[in-house]
């Protein structure tokens, strides 16, 4: 194996490794804070808070989401076509990690009203946004398709 592949091969086991290690504090924190809930640690509900921070929720959540999206889409055009693949792939893992990132701000948001309010309906963005992190993961086919590799490049994805 060539050393060219292997950096990009230790490329792409990095850039799996940090984006599936960005859904654990999806998966984590919505956890604890549902036990704690509903096991009373927390206390009673605080109603006189939810209605403000619903409504909020309902424009920040979908906000980060297609902010993170539309900042990964319109990145992926700044990419240069002539660079090569490893440097491609830094400029591709650094889109994902901002995308990420956003992704996990309207999580985080509604995780701080579900903490001030005590009350378990904000908690539903978590598997909405642990959903769309699996849906939009990096694998070889769409990084090849967001790229726009040619065929030779897209093999040293695949290999």
């Amino acid at each position: 194996m060539e050393p060219s592949q292997q950096k990009i091969k230790n490329q792409l086991a990095s850039m799996r490794l940090i984006y599936y290690s960005m859904t654990a504090p999806i998966i984590v924190l919505s956890g604890v804070l549902y036990f704690l809930i509903s096991a009373g640690e927390l206390g009673q509900p605080d109603y006189s808070m939810a209605l403000p921070l619903q409504t909020a929720a309902m424009i920040i959540v979908p906000a980060c989401l297609a902010a993170g999206y539309f900042v990964f889409k319109s990145g992926l055009g700044k990419i240069d076509s002539k660079l090569p693949v490893s440097e491609k792939l830094q400029k591709y893992f650094v889109l994902l990690v901002i995308r990420g990132a956003m992704f996990e701000a309207g999580f985080m948001f509604c995780f701080v009203a579900t903490i001030l309010t005590r009350e378990l309906l904000f908690l539903t963005a978590a598997p909405i946004i642990f959903f769309l992190f699996l849906l939009l993961r990096p694998n070889a086919e769409s990084m090849s398709s967001d790229l726009g590799l040619p065929p030779s490049e897209r093999s040293l994805l695949e290999s």
